[in-house]
């Protein structure tokens, strides 16, 4: 709701939580779109972004470069997240290549989630490297071996250094890509715990970064 609200309403909030980064996590829906009867919540989002074509990626682009705009001199970065909808065809192009295309690239940054990247069958090193400059923030997350190339909201979680994700190779891009944050983070269903799904995460992580 914070990129619906006025520039010093959003200062506001982020200042009390001490928060310097406000991310969109989805491109805007059309205009009274709503899920249909039975209509799983992936499948409503997927349709819904589909529904909206070119235009729709291009309204979400706008209003990134109009809160950037808004917010930098604030000392508040903005970005966007994905999921892997973003990589699907939109006529010529994508979703995510109109984002990045449309968007200013001094004050419009991406948190890039690498399991939704590789669950829409790209390489999340070289993808990355190739957005060198503009990742901020990474979700690190893994998937199980032989989970399907979609573009659908469809994701088969497991934990980190569990799945089919070449890390040390993944975190050496994100390094040299730039990146300052990574968060660890795991889908459901879980097939364990999650807080032992957490554990067993960080003690992976542990030993490549050591």
């Amino acid at each position: 709701m914070l990129f619906r609200s006025g520039t010093q309403a959003t200062v506001d909030a982020l200042g009390q939580l001490d928060v310097t980064g406000a991310v969109m996590p989805l491109a805007y829906l059309p205009d009274g779109f709503a899920p249909q009867p039975g209509e799983g919540f992936p499948a409503a989002l997927t349709r819904g972004l589909q529904q909206g074509g070119v235009d729709g990626w291009k309204r979400t682009a706008d209003a990134l470069n109009r809160k950037a705009a808004a917010l930098t001199p604030h000392g508040i970065s903005v970005g966007y997240h994905n999921h892997n909808v973003e990589f699907a065809k939109v006529g010529a192009t994508t979703g995510w290549d109109i984002l990045v295309d449309e968007t200013d690239r001094d004050r419009v940054m991406f948190e890039v989630d690498l399991g939704w990247v590789a669950a829409a069958g790209l390489d999340p090193a070289s993808f990355l490297l190739r957005h060198k400059g503009r990742v901020r923030w990474v979700h690190v997350k893994d998937l199980k071996r032989g989970s399907p190339r979609n573009y659908a909201l469809g994701i088969q979680p497991t934990e980190v250094g569990s799945g089919r994700q070449d890390w040390p190779r993944i975190l050496r891009a994100a390094e040299a890509a730039g990146v300052r944050h990574y968060y660890v983070e795991q889908e459901p269903p879980y097939a364990i715990p999650r807080i032992e799904a957490a554990a067993r995460s960080h003690a992976y992580l542990a030993k490549v970064v050591a």
